[in-house]
């Protein structure tokens, strides 16, 4: 990226409207002024501003020399276990579960050892307290206060309509460079077993070995790698990537409508 420019204000009204918020919360927030909020902090990090439904407005726009060749990004591994503990969600903890943080792995690329994807069996906290908020509002609306249906849920353990069952954090150039399964050419050892296993017994993995051999003496795997991400153009996008499921019986009957 070479540089940035400022987009207008007057831009910004046009597209968004004069509602203009500090905080993508919309019950603890502030209208602003926009002439009035710097564009950047003392960090040089852009001030962040909101319409009224809470998304974010670009302030600026980046600068990139023409026939710039796109890098995906990846996570950082050593940092990554903040975005699953739940000390943020304060007393609400106990009402997901008594574990301090949903249990996550770490998949490092490239011998990086700390740069790479991760997966991990539920979600990240901000949107655990999205979706506790999310629930709470269907919960309200369609209980209305029933005092039946309160005490039915008292006594059989209140279950979410909506919960998250796994997230995943990737970039698509993984799926793109993979030869089968979830390794790529660079990944499986080929090399070595090529090295190392052609007098191997019994007969079979002798042939697995040749077979290894031959893929290495016409194509060394950096190369079939390298082949893959050259050419046509290659989608270097990073994911996230959430799993949910719907309970639809837990909607009351009439809701139960197809809508």
């Amino acid at each position: 990226m070479r540089d940035w420019e400022a987009i207008p204000d007057e831009d910004i009204r046009e597209q968004h409207g004069q509602d203009i918020f500090d905080s993508a919360d919309i019950e603890q927030r502030e209208q602003i002024v926009l002439e009035d909020t710097p564009l950047v902090d003392n960090n040089g990090r852009e001030i962040m501003i909101y319409d009224q439904d809470g998304r974010r407005i670009p302030r600026r726009e980046a600068h990139i020399d023409e026939g710039t060749e796109y890098n995906g990004m990846l996570f950082n591994l050593k940092t990554i276990h903040q975005l699953f503990q739940w000390s943020e969600l304060a007393d609400d903890v106990e009402d997901i579960n008594d574990s301090p943080m949903t249990p996550h792995y770490l998949y490092p690329m490239a011998c990086l050892k700390t740069i790479g994807h991760f997966q991990a069996e539920g979600l990240m906290t901000p949107f655990l307290r999205k979706l506790k908020e999310l629930n709470k509002w269907i919960k309200e609306r369609y209980d209305g206060g029933d005092e039946g249906n309160i005490a039915a849920e008292l006594l059989t353990g209140y279950s979410p309509l909506i919960e998250g069952i796994a997230c995943q954090g990737y970039n698509l150039l993984s799926h793109q460079v993979w030869a089968q399964g979830r390794y790529h050419d660079m990944q499986q050892g080929n090399i070595t077993t090529a090295f190392s296993g052609t007098h191997r017994m019994p007969t079979t993995n002798s042939n697995i070995a040749q077979k290894v051999w031959r893929e290495c003496e016409t194509w060394l795997p950096f190369e079939w790698y390298h082949q893959r991400i050259t050419g046509a153009p290659v989608d270097t996008s990073t994911r996230i990537e959430n799993v949910y499921q719907i309970s639809l019986r837990r909607l009351p009957r009439q809701s139960c409508n197809g809508r």
